[in-house]
């Protein structure tokens, strides 16, 4: 009797440290420009094990920053789309998407205009790079995404589902990458268009046998890759800690109880 109150005991205290050091605010910090002098490196694999794709955008709206820079349209059919449906406009408008880490990384895409006044576009995306639109879903305005204010007037948007095979060589990954195709009112009377990643990864890291929760998330890049811009890192529960970088930038790192860490991010 005497050993099950002791053994219960016991997996109480173990829960509350586990509640403490969960709840607990961790001492962080960033350093910038730091040398590799007594740093020890984390290389840490992403799967789905350890890292869970997410793409609610919400809160982690202003956490980061990507330079979605935009690009043109092109009114000739480029080489690398071979095959197209039958197209319910009177012109069709094309380009690309560069996502991912292989080294054919263009998806290429037409935009067929039934209209520009309402505006009614259909968006076809060769999301398994096969150069083929016969077998690829038509994206209309709004699919899989809700249309922001900003466009609700005049413009154009869409959500489109990448497989992760054919974005990341040797995927861990099943399923979709998702990425937002958007044109406002001031893009097309320039004849562009804009795009951006909508997935992150979250997930936990540990770290000289602490855990801390890790999140990914495309930034400046905007290459779908996620293990080249950085990271943020949780010093308490809904506080992040920004150790992302942008282009031309090292390696944030980390200040852990005044220990130095550079983490590594791999797939």
């Amino acid at each position: 009797m005497k050993r099950g109150i002791i053994i219960g005991l016991i997996f109480v205290l173990i829960a509350c440290v586990n509640c403490w050091s969960q709840d607990e605010k961790k001492s962080i910090t960033v350093l910038n420009g730091s040398s590799d002098a007594g740093v020890s490196i984390v290389t840490v694999k992403l799967s789905p094990k350890t890292f869970t794709p997410i793409w609610r955008f919400g809160e982690e709206r202003n956490m980061f920053f990507i330079d979605a820079i935009p690009c043109f349209l092109q009114g000739q059919k480029p080489d690398f789309i071979t095959s197209e449906p039958v197209y319910q406009g009177a012109k069709q408008y094309y380009g690309s998407l560069k996502f991912g880490n292989s080294k054919n990384n263009v998806f290429g895409f037409a935009l067929d205009v039934i209209s520009e006044a309402k505006p009614e576009f259909v968006l076809y995306v060769d999301t398994n790079k096969d150069h083929n639109l016969n077998d690829e879903k038509p994206l209309r305005r709004g699919d899989g995404s809700d249309c922001p204010v900003s466009l609700k007037k005049w413009g154009y948007s869409a959500m489109v589902d990448i497989p992760w095979e054919s974005l990341i060589v040797n995927s861990p990954y099943a399923g979709n990458f998702k990425a937002w195709f958007f044109i406002s009112k001031g893009l097309w009377e320039k004849k562009m268009y804009d795009f951006y990643s909508r997935t992150q990864l979250i997930g936990d890291v540990l770290i000289d046998g602490k855990q801390y929760k890790i999140k990914l998330m495309d930034n400046e890049a905007n290459d779908g890759d996620l293990t080249n811009d950085g990271f943020f890192i949780a010093t308490a529960k809904d506080q992040w800690l920004d150790a992302s970088k942008q282009k031309g930038e090292q390696d944030k790192i980390l200040a852990i109880d005044g220990k130095k860490y550079l983490l590594r991010f791999t797939y």
